[in-house]
């Protein structure tokens, strides 16, 4: 009876234990799938701990966007393989994502997700009915196509080139049950090659489509191009232009002499490179001296469609020459102190071999001549206004034809006698406690920059105080008691010109 109680009470205590263990579920890849061309099968193992003999399972499958419960909660064995036929899919090639779910009294113990390849495993892709053509007199082109065994891939590239065996590139990615794309160009008359691109999901390689290549028609209209001009150069005339466009695929030079007549062409096409966007064409044809000839760009594109004439640039044909003399006699004239022109005399034995004049202009903080704005004339034309000119500047004509340019003319060096003749005139002075105390009236009509104060040391005016343009007064202790001390103020404006300065301010 004894021996009955212990085993009663051992008995107890190991149900007890059991019972109160947490279970801890193990994970293990115990979730696999196989296709056999028809069904898919599936096979599930839970390895369970110890006191666990079943538990329940649910089974879902996804297809892109849908999920379906194809098993409500089944309980299985434990610690058994357990298969499920899927039949929902038989003989329906795709891709499928399917999912268990193992609880024990309704707790989530595993979660596990599984893709199926439902296709054979020598199955390819293979894209058959590709074909680009183009929509009438625009520049899209429609791509259509087949593909066989489509399941067996994710997506198709579509790619696109200017050559057919080679610079192929990535111009969209579809889906793998897309069959219509359509695709805008921006080139005519040239042909564009198109092929299709599948990677397998069975083996990873990459299959191709063959070409196809089309030659789409429409107008494009190129823009003028810009900044033309025309200039002699020895015995012929040469025209630069600048082109922006990409749609151009080439230029023509036009040419007229009587300005009411047309143009005609003067080259035959000059085709667009990649060096750059300038260009110029030479001409050499039946150019008479004295005549004076016009010419236009137009631009032409793959279409070849014309582009409106540039703007007409005109130039003179002039006797060949080797050097050009410089202007003389130049000169400053006013009326009315406010409009200014310098002026030049032109030699008239030498007047048919200029094209122009030039102005150059030299500050008295300036090191060069430099061009002045806006100043350069035409031949018969010895004048040019200039801005109300500063009191030092220096000016320079030359003459120019082209690549011909003159020596400069001999330098006019603009003095005004009043330029400097402003700020104040009479200064006060007090002496207290060794300093002088120097006082101004300020009217000045025009903004000041600043004052300067002077102090003869006994050879000439050394600047001893810069005063701000607000201040009419100054203290300075550079003073000599029992002394003739002399100063002078000068007002600075704000373009830095100083004028001559104040009457000599005495200080015994």
């Amino acid at each position: 009876m004894k021996k009955l109680l212990i085993i009663f009470s051992l008995l107890c205590t190991a149900t007890f234990v059991i019972a109160q263990r947490k279970v801890v579920p193990i994970a293990t890849k115990n979730f696999e799938a196989k296709y056999n061309g028809g069904d898919i099968i599936l096979s599930y193992t839970y390895n369970a701990a110890r006191g666990i003999d079943s538990i329940a399972v649910k089974i879902y499958r996804k297809n892109g966007d849908k999920t379906i419960l194809l098993k409500q909660q089944t309980t299985i064995a434990a610690n058994k393989k357990w298969q499920f036929a899927d039949t929902t899919i038989r003989k329906k090639e795709g891709i499928y994502q399917y999912q268990i779910i193992a609880t024990i009294n309704n707790e989530v113990v595993q979660n596990n997700e599984l893709t199926v390849y439902a296709f054979a495993p020598d199955k390819r892709p293979f894209a058959s009915k590709l074909k680009a053509q183009n929509k009438k007199n625009t520049n899209e082109i429609a791509l259509t196509w087949k593909v066989e065994n489509k399941a067996t891939i994710n997506s198709i590239n579509i790619l696109r080139s200017r050559k057919k065996e080679e610079g192929y590139t990535l111009i969209k990615a579809v889906q793998n049950t897309d069959t219509i794309y359509f695709d805008a160009v921006d080139d005519a008359n040239e042909p564009f090659f198109y092929k299709l691109e599948m990677v397998s999901l069975v083996d990873g390689k990459t299959y191709s489509s063959a070409a196809v290549f089309v030659v789409p028609d429409f107008e494009i209209m190129p823009s003028p191009v810009t900044n033309v001009k025309a200039l002699q150069t020895n015995k012929s005339i040469t025209i630069s232009w600048i082109n922006n466009d990409v749609k151009a695929r080439g230029f023509y030079v036009t040419k007229r002499i009587d300005s009411k007549a047309n143009f005609t062409n003067a080259s035959n096409i000059i085709t667009t490179n990649a060096r750059g966007n300038n260009y110029q064409y030479i001409d050499t044809t039946n150019l008479m001296a004295g005549q004076m000839y016009e010419y236009a760009i137009v631009s032409e594109s793959n279409s070849f469609t014309k582009s409106a004439p540039s703007d007409t640039v005109t130039v003179g044909f002039k006797n060949v020459i080797t050097s050009l003399a410089p202007p003389q006699n130049v000169t400053i004239i006013t009326a009315n102190d406010t409009t200014y022109y310098l002026a030049w005399s032109i030699d008239s034995s030498h007047i048919n071999y200029v094209a122009g004049y030039a102005v150059f202009v030299k500050t008295v903080t300036d090191r060069e001549y430099v061009l002045l704005q806006d100043s350069t004339t035409q031949a018969d034309v010895n004048y040019v206004q200039i801005p109300k000119p500063i009191d030092g500047n220096s000016y320079k004509v030359q003459a120019i034809n082209g690549e011909f340019k003159s020596q400069f003319s001999t330098a006019f060096t603009y003095n005004n006698a009043f330029e400097k003749e402003f700020g104040p005139i009479h200064l006060k002075a007090a002496v207290i406690d060794n300093a002088v105390i120097i006082k101004w009236l300020a009217y000045n009509t025009e903004p000041i920059k600043e004052y300067k104060l002077y102090k003869f040391n006994g050879r000439d005016y050394e600047l001893i105080e810069t005063i701000s343009a607000d201040k009419n007064m100054v203290t300075t202790k550079k003073y000599n008691a029992g002394q003739l001390n002399l100063y002078k103020l000068k007002t600075v404006k704000q373009n830095l010109v100083e004028s001559n300065g104040s009457k000599v301010l005495q200080v015994n």
